[in-house]
């Protein structure tokens, strides 16, 4: 599978993580960084978001899941991290400064705000939210905390997303009456 777009935002993402603090001049020096990694929810997507922060040097200090079987997959792939089917706990006794937020999108708010309360900066899976409301206080809460937070949206950047942005762009199909995903 190419991950190629994520390579290139999940970087931009940890600068911004770090450009604030003023800790670090650039180009990052990954191996001096002090991000302590956790995951929130080890499906599928987790595993490319803990493989690149992996693969950068990044120290993973938690995973969590409801799943006990999800966790033994994780261990297995990434070696021996602390599991926790509550991520609270995790937060609490790993207290990481960096979260990957990779849980069904019902569930990105509370986890949001928890972390966002605590000061973590937060990478969350898309769709951040579907419902208005809930969007606005996460952004709110972030911004009042001070923390960064990134949504991955990298289809974006997906050679087709950008053929057919600049498709519309120069109106090259006529003006559009509707426009469905099958």
């Amino acid at each position: 599978e190419d991950n190629s777009d994520f390579l290139e935002l999940m970087p931009i993402f940890i600068e911004s993580v770090f450009i604030k603090s003023g800790k670090e001049k650039f180009p990052l020096d990954w191996q001096k960084l002090e991000i302590k990694y956790a995951v929130i929810g080890c499906g599928t997507v987790a595993k490319v978001h803990a493989y690149h922060f992996i693969e950068k040097g990044v120290k993973v200090v938690g995973f969590s899941d409801i799943s006990d079987q999800q966790l033994l997959k994780f261990r297995e792939l990434f070696g021996d991290v602390k599991t926790y089917t509550d991520y609270k706990e995790m937060i609490e006794n790993e207290k990481p400064n960096v979260v990957s937020i990779c849980t069904t999108p019902v569930l990105h708010k509370e986890q949001v705000l928890y972390c966002a309360e605590r000061g973590i900066d937060i990478l969350c899976e898309k769709p951040i939210s579907t419902d208005l409301q809930a969007l606005k206080e996460m952004v709110e809460m972030c911004k009042k905390s001070g923390v960064t937070l990134g949504i991955m949206l990298p289809r974006r950047y997906y050679n087709n997303s950008k053929a057919t942005k600049n498709v519309l762009e120069k109106n090259l199909l006529g003006k559009l009456k509707e426009v469905s995903f099958i």
